[in-house]
């Protein structure tokens, strides 16, 4: 076997722990904000979940890059929702998800936290 295999499994791997944490994520924000602020969250963590995998091929937190928590992300959102997700909405929901994984699993991403902190002290 080649080397782009295992690199494509750690990638799909990476992409379904992704997905189950975006869905604990979510069950756990119904608890405290309304369906239609959960949908939206939803919306942006589903285009962020699928540009890691299909656009990026990250195969763990290590590889996600501050671009690809900004331009990259938003870009990808409209070319895929005609919509335009603005980059205090992009950094909210990101930097909640991601304080989220710390909380609760102690999983930490310092340099997209950093990132995220950086964009316009929202």
């Amino acid at each position: 076997m080649n080397i782009l295999y295992f690199y494509s499994m750690a990638a799909e791997y990476f992409y379904d722990v992704m997905k189950n944490y975006v869905k604990e994520y979510l069950t756990f924000l119904r608890t405290t904000h309304s369906a239609e602020v959960v949908d939206t969250y939803y919306d942006v963590l589903f285009f962020f979940t699928e540009l890691l995998y299909h656009r990026e091929m990250c195969n763990g937190f290590e590889d996600i890059t501050v671009a690809m928590t900004n331009s990259k992300l938003r870009n990808f959102y409209k070319r895929n929702t005609d919509k335009i997700l603005t980059d205090k909405d992009c950094k909210i929901i990101l930097k909640s998800f991601f304080n989220y994984l710390y909380d609760t699993y102690g999983i930490k991403c310092d340099k997209v936290m950093k990132g995220l902190e950086k964009k316009n002290n929202v």
